[in-house]
């Protein structure tokens, strides 16, 4: 497993410099080349991706926000 990997599952920077025994500014700067780089691609590959479906998990947490009287059901559907 690398360091990326290990950030991305959740682990901070300072458990995985002590993981794989590296300074913590090593693994700062790491992750930091690691998100220009997401940057970079989500630019290229993602920046046209129309999505026609939502998960049923968002759609409940949205619509449950609605409830709380936050905004209403038609609101909540055209925030999605």
């Amino acid at each position: 497993m690398g360091v990326i990997a290990c950030l991305a599952e959740g682990l901070g920077l300072r458990g995985t410099a002590r993981f794989f025994e590296i300074a913590s500014n090593t693994v700062r700067r790491w992750w930091i080349v690691a998100a220009e780089q997401w940057q970079v691609f989500s630019a290229d590959f993602l920046y046209d991706v129309h999505v026609n479906h939502v998960q049923r998990d968002e759609l409940c947490a949205v619509l449950s926000a609605g409830r709380d009287d936050a905004f209403s059901e038609t609101g909540a559907i055209e925030r999605l």
